[in-house]
């Protein structure tokens, strides 16, 4: 592991976010402790909890980064004029069963996990949906 050399405050915070959604994306939320985090990037825990207040509060930031790259897309093609109403619509839907299909796996909705880890993924869920259906309602 190299050491690394980010000085902006909010480009650390993204590479922290980077590297856990790496980790719980291969190894799960449970399975990844906040020291595999910060080995990552040669971190102290004090650097962590500056950015973060637990590694539920980083789990919450590595869904919100997915789902806010994946709603600029989506809002993207709600504005282009240029494709036609109805394949926007096509298009859209098959995006969000893609979208929510990719979260499920990528965040484990499993079983076997703790009725509070998968409550962190739902309420995630459900925040997504939520900021999709404003613009979504204005285009339809």
């Amino acid at each position: 592991m190299t050491k690394r050399n980010v000085e902006d405050p909010e480009e650390r915070k993204q590479e922290l976010i980077n590297i856990a959604s790496r980790l719980f994306e291969r190894y799960g939320h449970e399975k990844v402790p906040v020291r595999d985090i910060l080995a990552e990037v040669n971190g102290s825990p004090g650097m962590f909890y500056y950015y973060f207040k637990s590694k539920e509060d980083i789990f919450l930031a590595c869904m919100e980064c997915h789902f806010s790259e994946n709603l600029k897309i989506k809002f993207d093609i709600l504005r282009n004029k240029e494709i036609d109403y109805e394949e926007r619509i096509k298009i859209l839907r098959e995006l969000i069963v893609k979208d929510i299909g990719q979260f499920t796996t990528r965040y484990n909705f499993s079983k076997e996990n703790l009725i509070t880890d998968n409550s962190y993924r739902l309420w995630e869920l459900l925040y997504y949906i939520g900021k999709f259906i404003d613009v979504y309602s204005e285009f339809i």
